[in-house]
């Protein structure tokens, strides 16, 4: 897990020098109009993933955030976007591999800053031997051996 930070700004295009994976963290800033910052992440296959960029809580703090998922070359693959606050993301990649990531301010307008975290689900794609009906609740330990 890592805290990163743009020290740099992150250039809107695949030249970008910083690189993610599960477990890390991204302080950045949009600090003009119309601007997003590009993140290189790196991906295991037959992993879920859950992207999330919401504004940091600061005074300068980005109130609308979307995040875009493009893949190797820069074309866009999925996006989610919340005027009103923070923006989640579900991938599930089959293989391992890179997408970039496309962060940026819902309204083309505002600036602020932002926290991006990546997490990756636990036991994505396994088989259950448990069904749920719509509204029920199924209570489970997790155990260690």
């Amino acid at each position: 897990m890592t805290n990163l930070i743009e020290t740099t700004d992150a250039p809107e295009n695949l030249s970008t020098p910083y690189s993610l994976t599960f477990g890390d963290t991204f302080a950045g800033d949009i600090s003009l109009p119309n601007e997003s910052d590009w993140l290189r992440l790196l991906v295991d296959g037959g992993f879920g993933y859950v992207l999330t960029i919401r504004g940091d809580g600061t005074a300068t703090s980005l109130n609308g955030t979307e995040v875009v998922l493009r893949n190797d070359v820069g074309e866009v693959i999925d996006l989610s976007e919340n005027f009103n606050g923070t923006s989640v993301l579900g991938i599930s990649p089959t293989a391992d591999g890179t997408f970039i990531i496309d962060l940026a301010a819902a309204s083309s307008s505002v600036t602020g800053s932002y926290i991006f975290t990546v997490e990756q689900e636990i036991g994505h794609n396994l088989s259950s031997v448990e069904t749920l009906d719509v509204g029920e609740t199924l209570k489970s330990e997790i155990e260690f051996g």
